[in-house]
């Protein structure tokens, strides 16, 4: 899921809801609200499960 670019914070007299929206959207993929959550691993993971689950992290991080 594609996470929405956060635009400048905005100043005095300018509209909010835009920047409060995207920090919003960001906030709810990145803790797994919006995206599901990310399950841990069980106890005897392979490294393959390891590497697939550390690229999974990443993949939420950076979309």
């Amino acid at each position: 899921m594609k996470k929405p670019a956060i635009p400048q914070v905005p100043r005095d007299g300018h509209p909010r809801a835009p920047f409060d929206q995207a920090v919003k959207e960001t906030l709810e993929i990145v803790t797994g609200r919006r995206a599901g959550r990310i399950e841990p691993l069980p106890a005897g993971a392979s490294t393959n499960d390891v590497i697939a689950k550390v690229n999974e992290i990443i993949a939420r991080l950076q979309s």
